[in-house]
């Protein structure tokens, strides 16, 4: 290769680079957003557009609204920086009530670590749900009258569906998320499940009065 050549050389792979990354985020983007505009027809949300970032970089649409007569949202978030920076994708859905805390996570790796630095969890006495979900609340003794045979064996069929994470309730909302945003398209299926659970723990939430608190430290 001439010499003479690299100096033009350079710009070129630069370009090629730079139009290679916007090919695969416009890509990306384009599977989010239609994923996105079939969950929002499929629970009855509204789809807001977004400009893109600086005339390029196309944004996920933003999706929320009404559902069973409280505020849903899908959404994406970031956690970390760096090369330890993680994209989310979330359902959430508010109760009107705050009262109530708790999270429901997979039984794995984690949950044993957390038994192991003396994380307690609520049991409920049904050995295949308690062998499933690692459950915490505030209010250990509602949540468990709560967690009917009914809503236990849709949080099973969760499981059995795919879901990839677990379900968190803080400041009255209850969340769903996953890694990823949702350019993959089996989030679709994932999520109508999840958006239906966070509509039935909100629910759980919301008869959680200021009556049922009690000074018991999240457990």
């Amino acid at each position: 290769m001439e010499p003479n050549l690299l100096p033009f050389l350079f710009p070129i792979f630069f370009v090629g680079v730079i139009g290679v990354v916007v090919v695969v985020s416009r890509s990306a983007a384009g599977r989010a957003e239609r994923n996105l505009r079939t969950l929002a027809s499929r629970l009855g949300l509204q789809v807001t557009e977004h400009p893109p970032v600086f005339g390029i970089f196309a944004r996920s649409p933003t999706v929320e609204g009404v559902r069973r007569g409280k505020p849903v949202r899908l959404y994406t978030f970031t956690t970390g920086s760096g090369k330890s920076r993680k994209t989310w994708a979330a359902v959430a859905v508010q109760a009107s009530r705050r009262t109530l805390t708790f999270s429901f996570e997979p039984q794995g790796v984690g949950s044993k670590i957390m038994e192991f630095f003396g994380v307690k969890e609520v049991t409920v006495g049904d050995r295949p749900f308690d062998e499933a979900w690692f459950v915490r609340t505030n209010l250990p003794d509602y949540l468990r009258a709560a967690l009917i045979p009914e809503l236990r064996e849709r949080l099973m069929e969760a499981r059995r569906a795919g879901l990839r994470s677990g379900f968190r309730c803080e400041n009255g909302e209850v969340r769903y998320a996953e890694r990823g945003g949702f350019s993959d398209d089996g989030k679709v299926a994932r999520f109508l499940v999840a958006a239906d659970l966070c509509s039935d723990l909100a629910e759980v939430v919301e008869v959680a009065g200021p009556d049922d608190l009690r000074p018991n430290s999240r457990r």
